[in-house]
């Protein structure tokens, strides 16, 4: 008999998120490694297309259970917060004051104070299914991090083992002001001791978190590729010369670095394209890469949020794929496995001196660029093998390690290890 396994996920499809991705996969393949996934999610409308839309109330306002060939997903519905109907009410422009006030008020007592956070739902739906059935493991996958306290009390209260599963870092989140840190430090060591394992998407987290938590075992389960998406893609360049970048923008990623060398290569080759997938949704995001890239003289496109599928095409179409990274702050971003499942040429830039520079070379799929003047020169290098159309024109790369399916995989023997474990 299966196994049964508790997700606590806030993103789940049909949002398409990497954070959404990532459960999914479990979701997905943990029947084929004799576990039963049950979700507790909350209800996703399709057409996000902005950050407004993510804050919008759930058309669907009743928990709903759905049984599947891969395991049960159980949906909450969404309300607003109070700073949320603000926003959609009256737009983003005003009371902008009242809304940091409300934004510090609900981030200090959502952790203490339930009623203050409008995903308790979650917790109440899952405890809910706890008293009518049994499972064997909890997992949690933050953000939003409240989850892992939810799991924590669902463990201590019913006597099942929990996984915390880190997308990102919490109280180390590169993008935390000091004070913020400091708060949610101790929330943080207090609620994830007693978590079973820790499980996390990159070697640097990972390490990062053994640091933070001495006495605990800590697994590193990449994100991955969806190796359906992939088994019967055809080829489909476009006859100018493409490059893509899929996803968010952080501002530690030095676009504007590719930006120098790119102008310097376009001057002499105006007729390539360049494509953005997604950049829209987030307004600063657009902002900046219009700003680095706005006088060029070639074709650049800036896309609203797509869906996996959509995203997929265009990057399929394109012959060459940006990866930007930082050796200060380094971290395995999703879009990285993707773009090997499509054996395009991958440029990252700049060294990130760890994981992803190490996957570029293993797999031997790209270029690692240091300077405008590496980027130029890479990119007349490949400009002109899309102009003798050469046949060699594509990375050969070993990338089935990272499928998400194998991923899950090595989670779910992580998993049955816990058990082995308690048993002795």
């Amino acid at each position: 008999m299966k196994k049964k396994i508790l997700i606590l996920a806030y993103d789940f499809p049909p949002y398409n998120s990497i954070g959404g991705q990532r459960p999914y996969s479990w979701y997905k393949y943990f029947r084929d490694n004799d576990l039963y996934p049950i979700v507790v999610t909350r209800h996703w409308d399709i057409d996000i297309k902005n950050p407004v839309d993510y804050i919008r109330p759930s058309i669907c306002q009743e928990t709903t259970v759905e049984d599947t060939e891969f395991g049960t997903v159980i949906r909450i519905p969404f309300k607003p917060n109070l700073r949320d109907r603000l926003i959609l009410k009256y737009g983003l422009e005003r009371f902008t004051l009242l809304r940091k006030f409300l934004t510090v008020f609900f981030l200090l007592t959502e952790f203490y104070i339930s009623n203050f956070d409008n995903r308790k739902q979650i917790f109440s739906a899952a405890k809910k299914y706890l008293k009518q059935n049994k499972v064997d493991a909890i997992i949690a996958t933050g953000e939003p991090f409240i989850l892992f306290k939810y799991a924590s009390l669902l463990s201590k209260y019913y006597q099942i083992p929990w996984i915390a599963d880190y997308r990102d870092g919490w109280s180390s989140n590169y993008n935390l002001s000091r004070l913020e840190r400091r708060f949610y430090a101790g929330i943080e060591k207090n609620i994830v001791n007693k978590a079973s394992f820790i499980t996390s998407v990159s070697r640097e987290f990972v390490e990062g978190f053994k640091k933070l938590f001495p006495q605990k075992n800590v697994f590193e389960i990449k994100n991955g590729y969806f190796p359906e998406l992939f088994s019967s893609i055809d080829v489909q360049e476009n006859e100018h010369f493409t490059i893509s970048f899929a996803g968010t923008l952080y501002s530690y990623q030095p676009i504007e670095l590719f930006a120098e060398g790119f102008r310097r290569f376009a001057n002499v080759n105006n007729t390539c394209k360049l494509i953005f997938v997604g950049s829209k949704f987030y307004p600063e995001q657009a902002k900046r890469i219009e700003k680095a890239f706005g006088s060029i003289q070639c074709e650049l496109i800036q896309t609203e949020r797509l869906s996996h599928q959509e995203t997929l095409k265009i990057l399929n179409s394109s012959q060459l794929l940006l990866l930007p990274a930082s050796a200060e702050k380094p971290q395995t971003y999703a879009k990285v496995f993707d773009y090997l499942a499509l054996q395009k040429y991958i440029l990252l830039f700049e060294d990130d001196k760890a994981s992803l520079s190490e996957i570029i070379k293993t797999t031997n799929s790209g270029y690692i660029c240091n300077t405008s003047i590496d980027i130029e020169n890479t990119l007349h290098m490949l400009y002109n093998q899309h102009l003798e159309r050469n046949n060699s024109f594509r990375p050969k790369s070993n990338f089935e390690l990272y499928s998400r399916k194998t991923q899950t995989k090595l989670f779910a023997q992580k998993i049955k290890e816990l058990w082995i474990a308690n048993t002795d």
